[in-house]
């Protein structure tokens, strides 16, 4: 890319003043077409007003950088396409130019305008390039004849009822959009990653809750979305189809063998460690709708619980507790409002293994449970 160089004493020409704003012209078209997406920038939508089809003003860039402008709104006139039995018409947007003469034998004036084609609709991907765009150069063309078109809109007709108003869809409008791999913010305290380390992944880095040095924090990629900061949702949070998973911590992976060094003989293969789902989700068997809070099988000696409490004097005190074998602990009063049915019911006394169990959830406080009650009605 080139740049006209002045110095005193030489003699400027039509064509230096001509080759100095294409200079300019080129890099800002090279700048639009490299660093953006091509498309809708603002505004042209199609809309009707009082039964007239009008496309509002607005500026897109085309793919081949050049501003396309459309200063004032622009009336359709669609009447040929009924009379042809066409219902359905794409609006296209095309770069043009308007010449300015000049009256006194001046600088003339070109200014960046826009051209808008209705044309019978097609299956064509408004994306997808003109034939001849490979063929640019290393310059974009400033001719209006090379075309880049650019969606604006499909109208659909009513052939057989001329007064109805026509339906406008604006799906599959382009629009620009910025080229880049990694957005960081002035202070380098947050960034963005679009993939420039990890193809096909966003990243989000802010810093940790010591400060210091922004690490991924937040990544979406094709498993999902990975959060490594805690979650505040004002509002609803809705699950489609899924469920509220807690995985237990990773452990640490064992130490690789020294470069070099041969595995023991009969040595087993590292093994990936399980990680069963702690869960809250929503089941259905075609019978009942459940909400099912699901815990996984104790390790051995280690038992699994669903507990219930609060929080008194800074420490929690448990109040409802259900181990993974169906046994239930209430640390309270049982209130019925309502009939309590039972099969049989029949006063045994706790073993010793059973007020071991509860003495190593809560010594001396759910043991109390099991004491005789004073005589009297159950409420």
């Amino acid at each position: 890319m080139t740049r006209s160089v002045f110095e005193d004493g030489r003699i400027l020409r039509t064509s230096d003043f001509v080759a100095d704003q294409a200079d300019h012209l080129a890099a800002h078209r090279t700048h639009n077409r490299t660093a953006h997406r091509w498309g809708i920038v603002r505004g042209l939508a199609i809309v009707d007003t009082g039964g007239e089809q009008v496309v509002e003003p607005g500026h897109a860039i085309d793919g081949y950088g050049r501003d396309v402008v459309l200063d004032v709104a622009r009336t359709l006139d669609l009447r040929t396409f009924p009379l042809r039995g066409i219902e359905a018409i794409d609006v296209w947007l095309t770069y043009a130019q308007d010449r300015s003469m000049s009256d006194a034998g001046g600088v003339d004036r070109v200014r960046d305008t826009a051209e808008i084609e209705p044309k019978p609709a097609t299956d064509a991907d408004p994306r997808t390039p003109p034939d001849d765009a490979s063929s640019t150069g290393s310059l974009p063309p400033d001719d209006p004849a090379r075309r880049w078109p650019i969606l604006l809109g499909r109208i659909i007709l009513d052939l057989f009822d001329r007064d109805r108003k026509p339906e406008i869809r604006m799906a599959g409008r382009p629009y620009a959009g910025l080229v880049g791999s990694r957005v960081t913010a002035p202070a380098g305290d947050v960034w963005l990653d679009l993939g420039a380390e990890t193809p096909g992944t966003l990243r989000i880095g802010v810093p940790g809750p010591g400060g210091g040095k922004p690490d991924t924090q937040v990544a979406v990629d094709d498993a999902g979305v990975h959060l490594e900061l805690p979650l505040t949702v004002k509002g609803d949070l809705v699950l489609q189809g899924g469920s509220v998973a807690v995985l237990p911590e990773e452990p640490d992976p064992a130490p690789a063998a020294p470069a070099g060094v041969p595995a023991p003989a009969g040595a087993p293969a590292p093994v990936a460690p399980a990680t069963p789902e702690w869960s809250i989700g929503h089941a259905a068997d075609g019978v009942a709708h459940e909400l099912r809070v699901a815990l996984p099988p104790g390790a051995a000696g280690v038992s699994n619980r669903l507990v219930v409490g609060a929080w008194r004097d800074g420490e929690f005190s448990r109040s409802l507790v259900v181990d993974e074998h169906g046994t239930v602990m209430i640390a309270g009063n049982l209130v019925v409002r309502g009939h309590l049915q039972a099969a049989s019911v029949q006063q045994a006394e706790l073993s010793d293994q059973a007020k071991a169990y509860l003495a190593g959830i809560q010594p001396n406080s759910l043991l109390s449970l099991f004491a005789a009650p004073p005589a009297g009605p159950i409420n």
